[in-house]
């Protein structure tokens, strides 16, 4: 559910809200539970509590990811850093009640990483594509994430080759499986949790800045960054108030 139904429809195809709520309703009828997933873009990222208040009452799981320059994604709608830190604060402010379990509103893994602020975000341990997750596509192939690209990064095709053979060949997935601290980019190369972290979600990351292991999109980065700019604003005001001109 990418918004409110002018919204949703306008992103996806006409007709489609209708039929995510009709999922909902049948899957509720038959005690099934429900995960629905937002991807988040500048076209509906002020509709979060309008989204919340369709879905709350259904007491159902739901997970927010961002939107990333691949397919037929405008790469001008991809979140600021700004609005992605402010949707970070919406997941720990909000939180829907399931009847199956307590489930908050959650992140998917291009949520991190190691914030200063921020609850329950000191265990990211990596990208998992390769090392305990994968996507098989329509047409049999296997990757590390689908979020990467159906058509990029395929280790192979189990209409050719066994999954096992896939999986368990030291070649496969070597982005990720193969990482040492050499590998972290620019944005992560100086950070303390580098070796742990790994640069964050590889998908943000390549989709972002063209390389793995470096993604922008980072909690911990973010705040200093914005306390950085914070400090510096108060020193050209000090600065001002002392008569000294600042070019």
């Amino acid at each position: 559910m990418d918004g409110i139904k002018e919204t949703h429809d306008n992103i996806r195809i006409e007709g489609s809200y209708d039929s995510v709520i009709k999922a909902m309703d049948l899957l509720e009828e038959a005690g099934i539970q429900i995960t629905i997933i937002t991807t988040l873009s500048k076209t509906n990222f002020k509709e979060l509590r309008k989204i919340k208040e369709i879905i709350q009452d259904r007491k159902i799981n739901w997970q927010l990811q961002i939107g990333l320059p691949f397919g037929n994604f405008d790469p001008k709608l991809t979140l600021t850093l700004e609005e992605f830190y402010a949707s970070a604060m919406f997941i720990v402010a909000e939180g829907l009640y399931n009847k199956f379990n307590d489930m908050p509103v959650v992140g998917a893994h291009c949520y991190g990483y190691y914030s200063h602020l921020l609850p329950n975000n000191k265990n990211w341990k990596g990208c998992t594509a390769g090392i305990n997750t994968i996507g098989i596509t329509s047409d049999g192939s296997i990757v590390g994430c689908l979020s990467m690209g159906n058509n990029t990064f395929i280790e192979g095709n189990v209409r050719n080759r066994s999954f096992s053979d896939i999986w368990n060949d030291p070649n496969s997935f070597a982005y990720n499986r193969q990482f040492t601290r050499e590998h972290l980019g620019e944005n992560c190369v100086n950070c303390f949790f580098g070796e742990t972290c790994k640069g964050g979600c590889n998908s943000t990351s390549y989709h972002i800045t063209q390389t793995f292991h470096n993604t922008p999109y980072c909690f911990k980065q973010i705040e200093e960054n914005l306390f950085e700019a914070k400090k510096y604003r108060k020193e050209i005001k000090w600065l001002k108030q002392k008569g000294a001109k600042i070019l």
